[in-house]
């Protein structure tokens, strides 16, 4: 046989050693020779190669360079290795799976991005890779060469400098690592740049598309993305896909002299001595006519046959073989030997195909390796980790050799252990497995690297704070304004209740909507209801013989708060200046709620949900269908105007605000993100000042307070210190109630329950608008929202009232009035009760809202008079309606009773003022867009921001989904500008990065595409049609993802887990349920990616633009989105203008 004999020949020039040695090697061919016969994969391939040439030659000017052979004409013969020129010295590596790596090994060896191989026995500093595409450039990178190297070219020292934007010089000798002389511990992270010891290799991993591995010795490997094409020089080339182009010289010009080339790009550092350039003629290490060289070139054809096979089509053997018979010209030992053959075997396994456990066939060349580890030819560049499996992705290579974990073991610390054995991490906080923590109600244990938790229902809290900012049981945060009686909420069910919200006008320029009370009604009857007032007081009514029998109680908390708790689990504490309000409900209550406060059922995205049964688009319109009563204004599309730009008095107070992001409640941040207290403190403190901003602070301490983080701002912030006032005196247990002028105000009289804090001496009472301790005769009175002077006089319809001695005393006076009321409507006179009607009249008129509600309004004494729709009549926008004929409103738009709103998620009927849905299997869409706003599949919005790598979406089956996606900047000043997309599906992998717009596809999927690609307008859009998987992508900064109903409850990620419920879907990569968007956002970045310590607020970091962000995102207030506004909050402004400020600072 062909082989067998080249094999004999090759083995008469070896000693016996080497005969002995690879006498395995030898058997396991002729056993492959004899199966595949003389058209074997290797024969066939390279049959030029192997039909036993005999290098002979004659003379030629210049030595022939990479095992080329003189031929009698004067001329190097390079057609065995199909080099190219004059001698030889370019050999091409047309492998299909090669691009994008640029490597140097063994001292003298380099190939470029575009597949060159050449042989340069230079012994200076070189720029091996630099982005020549910016004045600063991205990265740098140096190789050092030994001075002298006259041995084995592997046993030479050598070494490398590492230069990236903005930092210093970075020195990788061996695994030692420093910056500025001092040697960093591993990992690393620097800017941008992470670095980690993997095996034996150093390796630089960045977010902006470059990675290096250095394996401590003479191997360097970068590997760029594409979009770095056309952007490198130095002695990898420019990498744009021209190996004609790649020797080009710092002045531009083109060369084929490979020491011309390597010279040019020589660098001289200050500690060397000055290095000599390399001649042109430089000689080559083989001698071509002598019997040595003659063996070598036959050893190193090794390459050619088994076990290499597999990898020949993808990484093309001919320029290994030439750096294999360089290497053992110089040194013929069977270190070398190994190491010129593990050369190949790596770019195998760089380019994703390891020719795995080849070392067996040379035992010479087995690695021993130390403790529990084990040599193994591909390593993922990111192994698989306690965390999560993180894949070798974007600019990395597929995989390196070296000593490792076994398989089934994972690192950690330096440690192989089992998966099962793999600690977890909370707030940074490693916990070994076994570990159990309490998660608010439930407890989580670690079980392999992940937190497992008891599925344990959660009580749930709304609040209102500030009079407009509310937060759900769900935890939905929305603020709008209104003047109002508006359901709070509204229990379902056993043990029935509603609590009402009373916003009137307040401020000194009546300018303002305050919370003026709160109401209970249990079982929607009035006479069992009670009312708590921002004064601090209790009413009962309107029957005085109400007996709360146990299921009320109500006491003073403090100086600050009242409570009223129930026992079927409902809680209320009310601020005695009605500024916060804390409605809190057990367990028993879940999927139970309907009101401002949502559903309480875990999903945010239905909490709008109206009493007509539709869910509605805006905080205005979902407040408007819980309002009570129809007389009060109900504004629909009035923006929020932020206080900061009407009160510039009160911008000094809101400056106070930034006390949230700093060092005092830092504590807190990793549990809860500091970013909207901070908003809601700036907005509140320039509305009303100190008092506002105090009140600010002390929600977030409250939140804090929740998750075990205590923060005594009080003592801290010295404008927000409890003092008692000036005429107070500190009690231990006291009462406001019967010591302030407004409880005089009231109706009924206050309970006796009491609290620390701060109250008048006897004889005396708290006047609220002086703050001081008064006679009675001197008590203002509170009267309809209004306060009135001492003696001071109201007028009315009927008569007058006069404030005495706080309490507001009115007569009538007898008239005649003549009233002329719309059509279809009457008259009604609060003297003159009429059987049917409401006795507050206009107040409380019977409306289809309310008959929605299945509630009768809470009457606000004393009685309205006006028009009114008659007995057995139910009012909806200024018309009567027969109850059964009661319109269904939503999202402003008004249907009449049997008409049908029909969607591919449901269909809904309207009848007597309410709709009736049947839902359907439905997709979901998750939304991606400018540098750091996510909104999930199950409608939670958040910021993220990150230069990092990270999974919108990630399958939690075996279905190998994954979408990621990455920030990239432009421009000169860190502008985030696009994002790139890796799109995996089964087998298909897409990738598309801005500008090159660029799709890679894996393996085997050109022919059969399982994906449909094309344009709409400015997005891109491919469709997986058969996993119901459809992606979008404007090559800018936003991107959709849809999935089919069949996802529900299978996905992970930064687009959460599409399973209904928007409360759990910052759920991190290890399981946990965590309340800061950043930390969720964290544990999904690939690698050990770093984000920024302090998220950057454009709009404050460059005030000078907010003027221009300010009008241009005003543009969504005009009637050009008018017909948009109703549908979607504008809420988003906020987000809109930070995006326009970044886009125009360039």
């Amino acid at each position: 046989m062909l082989e067998h004999m080249l094999l004999i020949l090759a083995c008469k020039v070896q000693d016996t050693k080497a005969r002995n040695q690879f006498n395995a090697t030898r058997q396991k061919r002729d056993l492959l020779a004899a199966e595949t016969g003389a058209d074997s994969a290797g024969s066939h391939l390279h049959g030029d190669l192997t039909q036993g040439q005999s290098p002979s030659g004659g003379s030629c000017p210049q030595e022939c360079l990479n095992g080329a052979v003189c031929t009698e004409a004067g001329v190097c013969d390079c057609q065995m290795f199909q080099a190219h020129g004059e001698r030889c010295q370019i050999v091409p590596n047309d492998g299909k799976d090669r691009d994008g790596i640029c490597k140097s090994w063994g001292q003298y060896h380099f190939e470029t991005f575009d597949g060159i191989y050449y042989y340069f026995p230079g012994n200076c500093s070189y720029i091996f890779a630099k982005d020549c595409s910016a004045p600063e450039p991205q990265y740098t990178v140096w190789v050092h060469n030994s001075p002298h190297c006259d041995g084995s070219v592997y046993s030479c020292l050598r070494s490398i400098s590492l230069f990236f934007s903005s930092q210093d010089e970075i020195v990788v000798v061996g695994h030692e690592v420093r910056k500025e002389g001092i040697r960093l511990t591993l990992p690393q992270t620097i800017g941008n740049v992470f670095i980690e010891r993997l095996a034996d290799y150093i390796l630089v991993k960045t977010t902006f598309g470059f990675s290096l591995a250095w394996d401590g010795s003479s191997g360097i490997y970068i590997k760029l993305t594409e979009e770095h094409k056309g952007k490198p020089c130095g002695l990898c080339g420019n990498y744009n896909g021209n190996k004609s182009d790649d020797l080009i010289i710092q002045n531009s010009e083109y060369t084929e002299d490979i020491a011309v080339f390597a010279n040019s790009w020589s660098v001289q550092t200050p500690d060397d001595a000055i290095c000599v350039t390399t001649a042109s003629d430089f000689s080559s290490p083989c001698s071509t006519d002598t019997e040595s060289s003659e063996a070598i070139f036959f050893k190193c054809q090794i390459l050619l046959q088994f076990p290499f096979l597999s990898c020949h089509e993808s990484i093309d053997p001919y320029s290994y073989i030439s750096s294999c018979m360089n290497d053992l010209c110089r040194v013929d030992d069977d270190e070398t030997y190994c190491r010129a053959v593990t050369e190949y075997a790596r770019a195998c396994s760089h380019a994703g195909y390891p020719v795995r456990d080849w070392r067996e066939d040379f035992p010479a060349c087995t690695e021993k390796c130390e403790d529990s580890f084990v040599h193994r030819d591909c390593i993922s560049c990111c192994p698989p980790t306690c965390t999560f499996e993180k894949d070798c992705l974007g600019s990395n290579l597929h995989c390196l050799d070296g000593c490792y974990c076994p398989d089934g073991l994972v690192m950690d610390n330096g440690t192989c252990i089992s998966v099962s054995n793999c600690p977890c991490i909370y707030h940074g906080k490693a916990f070994s497995a076994g570990s159990k923590i309490e998660q608010e109600c439930s407890q989580c244990t670690c079980t392999g690297g992940v937190w497992n938790c008891t599925e344990h229902d959660c009580p749930a809290e709304c609040t209102i704070v500030g009079d407009s900012h509310f937060t759900t049981f769900d935890g939905r945060h929305y603020t709008f304004l209104g003047i109002c009686q508006y359901i709070l909420v509204k229990g379902t069910g056993k043990d029935k209740f509603t609590i009402t919200l009373q916003k009137a006008p307040c401020g000194q320029n009546l300018d303002h909507g305050c919370i003026q009370s709160v109401t209970l009604v249990l079982e929607d009857d009035m006479n069992k209801q009670v009312t708590l007032t921002r004064d601090g007081e209790v009413q009962t009514g309107p029957s005085q013989g109400f007996n709360f029998n146990g299921d009320i109680e109500i006491r003073n908390l403090s100086s600050l708060f009242v409570q009223l708790k129930t026992r079927f689990g409902l809680k209320i504490q009310f601020a005695k200046d009605g500024e916060r309000l804390y409605i809190q409900v057990n367990t028993s209550w879940k999927r139970r709620t309907l009101g401002l406060c949502g559903t309480f059922n875990g999903n945010l995205r239905d909490d709008f949900l109206s009493p007509a049964g539709m869910i509605e688009g805006t905080p205005q319109l979902h407040a408007n269908a819980w309002k009570v009563s129809s007389a009060c204004f109900a504004p629909v599309n009035v923006p929020v105007v932020d206080p900061c730009n009407i009160n510039q008095q009160n911008v000094g107070y809101a400056s106070h605000c930034d006390i949230i992001n700093q060092e005092l409640f830092a504590p807190c941040h990793p549990y809860i993100s500091p970013g909207l207290y901070y908003q809601l403190c700036r907005f509140d403190a320039c509305k009303c000042g100190s008092s506002c901003l105090c009140n600010a602070l002390a929600h977030y301490a409250y939140i804090c307070g929740k998750h075990g983080i205590a923060i005594d701002f009080r003592s801290q912030v010295s404008y927000c210190a409890l003092v008692c006032r000036s005429g107070m005196l500190y009690h231990r247990c006291s009462s406001f109630c019967e010591h302030s002028c407004s409880s005089l105000s009231a109706l009924h009289v206050c309970n006796d329950d009491c609290a620390e804090g701060c109250n008048c001496p006897d004889g005396k009472y708290f006047e609220e608008s002086i703050n001081f301790c008064v006679p009675i005769s001197s008590c203002h009175c509170y009267y309809k929202g209004r306060t009135f002077q001492p003696a001071e006089i109201l007028p009315t319809q009927s008569g007058s009232c006069q404030c005495l001695n706080g309490t507001m005393k009115c007569t009538e006076t007898a008239t005649t009035a003549v009233h002329t009321c719309p059509e279809g409507k009457i008259y009604y006179d609060c003297r003159y009760p009429v059987p049917g009607l409401p006795a507050a009249g206009v107040n409380c008129e019977i409306s289809c809202a309310n008959l929605a509600m299945n509630f009768t309004c809470v009457p606000s004494p004393p009685c309205a008079s006006g028009c009114i729709c008659p007995p057995g009549m139910a009012e909806h926008k200024g018309k009567c309606y027969v109850p059964d004929s009661c319109p269904c409103t939503w999202k402003d738009w008004e249907y009449l009773s049997g008409e049908v709103i029909a969607t591919p998620c449901y269909t809904c009927v309207c009848r007597r003022g309410i709709f009736t849905c049947t839902s359907y299997p439905c997709p979901a869409v998750c939304t991606v867009y400018g540098d750091r706003h996510y909104y999930t599949f199950d409608g939670l919005e958040y910021d993220y921001v990150s230069d990092c790598q990270a999974y919108l979406v990630k399958s939690t089956d075996n279905s190998n989904v994954s979408v990621i996606a990455q920030n990239k900047k432009c421009f000169d000043n860190d502008i985030v500008c696009s994002k790139s997309v890796l799109i995996s599906v089964g087998d298909t992998e897409i990738y598309f990065s801005e500008p090159s717009d660029k799709q890679r596809t894996a393996r085997g999927q050109e022919k059969n595409p399982t994906y449909q690609l094309w344009k709409a307008g400015y997005y891109t859009v491919v469709h997986f049609p058969e996993q119901e998987i459809t992606i979008l992508w404007d090559k800018k900064t936003t991107i959709h993802v849809k999935v089919g109903p069949r996802w529900k409850g299978k996905l992970a990620g930064l687009c959460g887990n599409f399973d209904k419920y928007t409360s759990n879907d910052l759920t991190t990569s290890s399981n946990m349920e965590v309340r800061n968007a950043q930390v969720f956002g964290e544990s999904w970045a690939i690698g050990q990616c770093k984000s920024p310590n302090e998220t950057i607020k454009p709009c404050e970091v460059h005030q000078s633009k907010f003027p221009y962000a300010k009008r241009e995102c005003s543009i969504l207030y005009s009637d050009v989105f008018a017909p948009c506004r109703n549908v979607v909050s504008l809420y988003f402004i906020n987000y809109s203008k930070m995006n326009i400020l970044i886009l125009n600072l360039w």
